[in-house]
């Protein structure tokens, strides 16, 4: 077990603003109940804790007048998000983005609440406190909730200078001796976490009308909700596909149960004449729906090495892995629960928690009768830690992230263009599944395929590339997808995939030839691409339609190579268009000849692409969607925001007199004149520029406002992933508001991590 030392409250104050300049967020669900409420007599306390900080622990501490236990951010024992001391007296809160004030000094809300926990014995004496620290102030804008062990039970809507007692006992303020609050106050008059209020107050409401709040209901069921926005619970699994996200998922930004939700404490008190040890900390590290709960107490003097170890809590950091192998994480707002999962998943957890409830129902019915000693108390702790930990690591063998994540190296060496990398990666990370690493000839040498699941060779020169990877490199390739790996060409790539009977230097992939490859280098241009009938089932997600637009740029013209010793491949789809605008290409050649094409080799698979998806607007989920295919695992839905084939109605071939006038035009990006610099944009747009979007980046930092809302505006028509970085400088240094407002609208479309 751990103690944490004692700081003066001085010493604390200041190491907390050193470590946290601000405190984390706490958008959480809260409610208190008195006895009244409750099925039992006795009081309960709840919180979901959710915040962006998802590695929690259990600390134990005797750094103030009593000892107490509490919910720490993993790592950061300085603040307490809930807690319990031996007193019997226990607090939690939930952020209120509702009051007024703006104090910049005072103790936080994690500060208060560990100073409550270090001095308080009831709900009265968590009054004065507040009272004392008004005229200072405080840096909180907060629910507080508080029970203790002589049946107080209230919330304290708090701000910098003031703060208003909602008491549960109160008839008037709380007729069935219970109150919810989320994100907003009654005194604020906001309406943060609304939905979320709506919902609890529901089900708060309907389980103390039947007799039915109790501890258990609210574990198992209540911080576990899934409902949509209109308080109807979702039916497991979700069948069908909604517009705005995956198939069989849930948003779960508006529920109880969210993807922030970093843990859960529950606090059962005692009756007035029941000793205070009794009260028990419920606590679920790790969302809810993943994890277990499990009871502590203070007279244990410490949790389990499970729920609070060296640096992080091996339970919660198992439940991460488990909570990242189930959603779809597209960012900011956009976090899609996987909900095939979860019935197998509560299969394994429910009956375990189960054993635990009863468990601890018989121990608490025995030492209300014979007080235990402290060792009994922890050994049956940890018994109940270790039950959880146990149960977790099976979850975690067979639904963790391990299990859902793709690794996918790409080529990244002598061969290969930089652009055509940097758009290859962020065409992958479309796809919250995949894993792009960069990697190198060298790299892979030393063995570093063995942790992959598939490799891209992106565009380039496909000889090139055979040189960086060199004979041994080459071979090391072949094996690794004939034990199972997965291989996607894209143009040079597709060259280097080939098994073309001129290239001594090609990996033999697929049973492909290239034809006339005299003019490989014949021309570029948005051309036209027909479907077969194999490749409208492996492209559902362009909805019935034969034909779609693509980038090309001297891709090979592929046809069936009738190697004996290599399986025949399956063709996806093929070219329309005729490009032959370079090099004396003859016509009549590209027609007819495979642009995407799907085969076996071994135990892998292979996908070969002609031309750019990568780089073509509302094509690029196709990159993720091929290595899906190649890495063996299932498909996904991408969101309607990247899967647009409509973007692109018509060919468009570069001859020298269109690379004239886009030169031109490009270069007016750069020129003084405001006009021409909106008017080339206007151009390069309708032309279907492959260069344009690289050029947009800068002109977000542009000196003319109407340049840079301009270059927002086409960067989020044209999903340029590249862009995110400097739209979120753009943020940063944008003086105009509405136009900061329009880049945020620009970025939260795009794949971005929360800041």
């Amino acid at each position: 077990m751990k103690k944490k030392i004692f700081f003066s409250l001085t010493f604390l104050l200041l190491l907390t603003s050193i470590v946290f300049s601000q405190e984390h967020w706490e958008e959480c669900t809260v409610g208190v109940a008195t006895g009244k409420a409750t099925n039992d007599g006795r009081p309960i306390m709840w919180k979901n804790r959710d915040t962006t900080v998802l590695d929690n622990e259990i600390n134990y501490f005797t750094d103030g007048r009593f000892k107490y236990m509490a919910l720490v951010s993993a790592g950061y024992p300085l603040l307490a998000w809930a807690g319990v001391n031996e007193m019997g007296f226990c607090i939690m809160n939930s952020a209120s983005n509702d009051q007024k004030g703006h104090s910049k000094i005072g103790l936080g809300n994690g500060a208060i609440m560990k100073e409550a926990l270090q001095n308080c014995v009831t709900v009265n004496d968590f009054e004065i406190l507040l009272i004392k620290t008004n005229v200072a102030g405080r840096t909180t804008f907060s629910n507080f909730g508080v029970i203790d062990a002589f049946g107080g039970a209230a919330i304290f809507e708090t701000g910098n200078h003031s703060f208003t007692k909602f008491d549960a006992n109160d008839s008037d303020t709380a007729p069935m001796g219970y109150i919810i609050r989320s994100n907003f106050t009654r005194t604020g008059g906001g309406d943060g976490g609304m939905i979320r209020y709506k919902r609890g107050e529901h089900l708060w409401k309907e389980a103390a009308t039947k007799n039915k709040l109790s501890y258990r209901n609210i574990l198992r069921s209540i911080c576990r909700d899934l409902s949509d926005e209109h308080g109807k619970p979702y039916t497991l699994p979700v069948k069908g596909k909604k517009v705005d996200h995956p198939r069989g998922t849930i948003n779960t930004f508006s529920t109880i149960n969210r993807f922030s939700t970093a843990s859960t404490a529950l606090f059962h008190g005692v009756k007035s004449n029941e000793n205070p040890s009794f009260t028990t900390f419920w606590a679920i590290l790790g969302e809810p729906i993943f994890s277990i709960a499990v009871p502590n107490w203070v007279i244990s003097e410490g949790p389990a090495p499970e729920l609070d170890g060296e640096r992080f809590s091996p339970l919660c950091t198992s439940v991460l892995k488990i909570k990242h192998g189930n959603y779809y994480d597209f960012g900011r707002k956009k976090r899609y629960l996987i909900t095939d999962n979860l019935k197998k998943i509560w299969s394994l957890t429910f009956p375990a928690e189960d054993l635990i409830f009863d468990q601890t129902d018989n121990v608490l019915t025995a030492w209300r009768q014979n007080y235990p000693k402290a060792e009994d108390v922890l050994d049956f702790h940890r018994s109940m830690a270790s039950l959880a930990m146990s149960t977790i690591q099976k979850v975690e063998r067979g639904f963790s992230v391990s299990n859902n994540i793709v690794r996918v190296g790409v080529f990244a060496d002598f061969g290969t263009s930089e652009i055509c990398i940097r758009e290859a990666v962020d065409a992958l990370n479309i796809d919250p599944g995949m894993e792009p690493v960069r990697i190198t000839g060298p790299d892979i040498a030393n063995g570093i395929l063995d942790g992959l699941d598939a490799v891209v060779f992106p565009g380039g020169s496909g000889s090139r590339q055979a040189s960086s990877l060199g004979v041994r490199g080459r071979s090391i390739v072949t094996e690794f997808i004939n034990n199972g790996g997965g291989f996607l060409g894209l143009c040079a790539g597709a060259y280097l995939g080939s098994d073309h009977p001129g290239y001594d230097w090609c990996l033999h992939m697929a049973d492909a030839r290239v034809l006339d490859r005299e003019h490989y280098a014949r021309g570029e241009g948005l051309v036209e691409v027909k479907l077969t009938e194999k490749g409208k089932g492996f492209l559902p997600e362009l909805d019935g339609k034969s034909a779609f637009f693509s980038y090309y740029h001297d891709g090979p013209l592929l046809a069936p190579g009738r190697n004996p010793h290599i399986q025949d491949y399956e063709t996806l789809a093929v070219f329309q268009s005729d490009v032959h605008t370079e090099n004396d290409a003859p016509s009549g050649i590209m027609p007819g000849s495979t642009f995407l094409l799907r085969s076996q080799k071994g135990k892998g698979k292979v996908v070969l692409c002609a031309g750019h998806p990568e780089s073509t607007p509302g094509l690029r989920w196709l990159v993720p969607k091929s290595v899906r295919w190649t890495a063996g695992r299932k498909a996904i839905d991408y969101l309607p925001y990247f899967v647009k084939p409509e973007k692109f109605n018509r060919e468009i071939l570069f001859d020298q007199e269109w690379l004239k006038k886009e030169s031109i035009l490009l270069k007016k990006l750069v020129a003084k004149d405001r006009s021409a610099k909106l008017d080339a944009m206007k151009e390069l747009a309708e032309m279907g520029s492959r260069k344009f979007p690289r050029w947009l980046k800068g002109l977000l930092r542009d000196s003319e406002l109407a340049v840079r809302r301009s270059a927002a505006k086409f960067i989020g028509d044209l999903d340029y992933l590249m862009a995110t970085d400097d739209l979120k400088q753009a943020i940063e240094d944008e003086k105009d508001e509405q136009t900061k407002q329009l880049f945020q609208h620009v970025l939260d479309k795009l794949r971005v991590d929360d800041p």
